[in-house]
């Protein structure tokens, strides 16, 4: 139906909007009440027509929400059974007793793959192992409580080291401060230890191969932590046909007391 009002014909047209003027083509209204255009396409392929990351622009918050939840348990799941079919065997870390601890423990180190976290307790055998540190460093820090001027205040202290930086970490390093008349620990037993509540702060920093950047990690030793008159074990052998050097991860954090 034409509009029987007559408008001003000296008023200014907007012909820029990008809409046709051919009144005929037209169905309903140009734009939705959510801003999207009224507007349907067809003649393309069902693949070409698609697009999962405009999808995902356009649907409301709740829903995308929903598919990133669903999507990354989906994804976990399928890997879940992929890792059980073809066996767990390259897998270290897995304490379970049943099926069903055991389909936990995988699905929760397909999360830790997926997510890229980093490893816990289970961790994949291979891929620990080809991990290399080059240019490590290590820094030690030492804190103790003393009394100054009336008060307990904590005093901290860089404990110098034998050797505190290793071209290459491809086996065990131990990390030694000689307790001589340059330390703040000369002439300590144990019991001054806990009277100073000591504590001993590490840094260790290297660039990784495999990650290609540097990564670091921090811990601590409390004063009860400390052994006494003990010594590390050695960590590596030889092979049985002398061609290659063994190095048992296991030992990592074993002892022996000294006679």
């Amino acid at each position: 139906m034409a509009l029987g009002k007559r408008i001003n014909p000296f008023l200014r047209i907007n012909n820029d909007t990008g809409f046709g003027v051919n009144a005929s083509s037209y169905g309903g209204r140009f734009i939705n009440k959510d801003g999207s255009f009224n507007l349907k396409k067809e003649g393309l392929p069902v693949w070409q027509r698609f697009s999962i990351f405009h999808t995902l622009l356009n649907i409301p918050r709740w829903k995308f929400i929903a598919v990133i939840i669903l999507s990354f348990i989906i994804i976990n799941l399928t890997f879940t059974f992929i890792y059980l079919f073809v066996g767990v065997d390259q897998i270290t870390g897995i304490i379970a007793t049943n099926k069903w601890q055991l389909f936990k423990e995988v699905y929760f180190f397909s999360t830790q793959t997926f997510s890229t976290v980093g490893y816990g307790r289970v961790n994949p055998i291979g891929g620990e192992d080809n991990h290399n540190l080059t240019n490590v460093e290590v820094k030690v820090n030492l804190s103790l409580l003393e009394e100054e001027n009336g008060k307990m205040i904590y005093k901290f202290y860089d404990l110098p080291l034998e050797r505190s930086r290793v071209d290459s970490l491809s086996m065990n390093f131990t990390v030694v401060h000689p307790i001589d008349e340059n330390s703040p620990l000369q002439g300590f037993a144990q019991e001054d230890m806990q009277a100073a509540d000591v504590e001993v702060y590490v840094l260790v920093r290297g660039f990784d191969d495999v990650y290609s950047t540097t990564v670091l990690q921090r811990t601590s030793y409390t004063y009860d932590e400390i052994k006494f008159n003990v010594k590390f074990v050695q960590m590596y052998r030889e092979s049985e046909d002398r061609m290659t050097t063994i190095l048992e991860l296991h030992k990592l954090n074993e002892f022996r007391v000294l006679g």
